[in-house]
């Protein structure tokens, strides 16, 4: 399916009659790179969305996902924070969520936990029960050691079933 869509994306933004039209098919043919971890080969489509709309903040993100993809943290936070600096409220949420995992993953826990803290609604159903935990481990690493409690205590209470068993352990061990 993604092969094609690939395949399909190519043409388009070839064949494009409008910019718009051909930066969309950039930004669709970009998110299905990535899908594959083509995150190299994403990051030019990234650009060319940057170019083009460069007071948007979709193309930030996406260029930020890429450079996580490949490793390049550091980068990835700053192009987050041009990103942000442009999303609307929705975007947001997911901008921070991503600045937040990123920052975890470098160990940057206080930061982690200002942007999941900022951008995850930790009782909602929505929020993955992977993104709570995440929170939960920044809270924990940067000093709020009630709120990941409560985080981890809600999450095992009513959102952790059998099939999310290694969760479970993981946060066992994190107590």
């Amino acid at each position: 399916l993604y092969n094609k869509a690939i395949s399909d994306y190519r043409q388009i933004a070839r064949t494009a009659p409008a910019p718009a039209e051909q930066s969309l098919a950039l930004l669709n043919l970009g998110v299905a790179l990535m899908h594959f971890g083509a995150y190299d080969r994403a990051l030019p489509f990234t650009e060319v969305l940057i170019d083009t709309f460069p007071e948007l903040a979709v193309g930030y993100k996406l260029k930020g996902d890429a450079l996580t993809g490949l490793g390049a943290s550091a980068q990835a936070l700053e192009v987050y924070r041009r990103a942000f600096a442009r999303a609307g409220p929705f975007e947001r949420r997911e901008i921070g969520k991503a600045m937040g995992l990123t920052a975890l993953a470098q160990h940057r826990y206080r930061q982690a936990y200002h942007w999941l803290k900022r951008s995850l609604d930790v009782f909602s159903l929505q929020t993955a029960p992977e993104d709570q935990y995440h929170l939960g481990v920044a809270a924990l690493r940067s000093g709020h050691v009630e709120e990941a409690k409560a985080v981890w205590s809600y999450l095992a209470a009513y959102r952790l079933g059998p099939e999310e068993a290694a969760l479970a352990g993981q946060i066992d061990a994190d107590l």
